[in-house]
């Protein structure tokens, strides 16, 4: 049994992910070359950017369309898609009384990082810049809160206080919320 599945429909040239055994998937162009092998227990296209994909590791990284490594296996422990850029997180061990700490505050002050879709990181979160994780990335830096969308681009910057980013109904508006 061979299942096509995951088309690229909006580039030049079109990439699928097939599986022969329904466990693991690989990349292919609409010539029928494999580009890569049957490594991928899951994959998500990112769009303009590639394929977002677990190994059989279950280690999360990104291919291009051409099967080339934008965010090599490993390197983040958890990678999330959000429009062209992705959130990251690395592997950290959390000592017991950081596991006893609550937070209100859904700025995240660290291992959270804005990736572009090329792998680079934008922000990271630390003691001088804070993260809202919403439908796009917020950054709170330099008393300024700051709307990424696509490659990373500006879509606010001001001192009025972002809420929530969303959607609208899956179009390209977008919502933000202030306080």
């Amino acid at each position: 049994i061979v299942l096509l599945t995951g088309c690229s429909h909006k580039n030049k040239d079109t990439t699928f992910m097939l599986t022969r055994d329904d466990q693991f998937y690989a990349l292919y162009n609409q010539k029928g070359k494999q580009l890569t092998n049957y490594n991928y227990k899951t994959f998500q296209e990112v769009k303009g950017v590639g394929y977002l994909v677990t190994d059989r590791d279950d280690k999360k990284s990104v291919i291009s369309f051409e099967g080339e490594p934008i965010i090599e296996a490993g390197v983040y422990e958890t990678l999330e898609a959000v429009d062209q850029m992705f959130y990251a997180t690395k592997k950290v061990e959390v000592k017991k009384e950081d596991k006893d700490t609550k937070t209100v505050d859904p700025y995240l002050k660290s291992n959270l990082y804005v990736l572009n879709g090329e792998g680079k990181v934008l922000y990271q979160a630390d003691s001088q810049t804070a993260i809202l994780k919403s439908e796009l990335p917020v950054i709170f830096k330099d008393n300024e809160y700051i709307v990424l969308y696509h490659e990373g681009e500006e879509l606010y910057r001001g001192k009025e206080t972002v809420k929530y980013v969303s959607r609208y109904k899956y179009s390209s508006s977008v919502v933000i919320g202030f306080n």
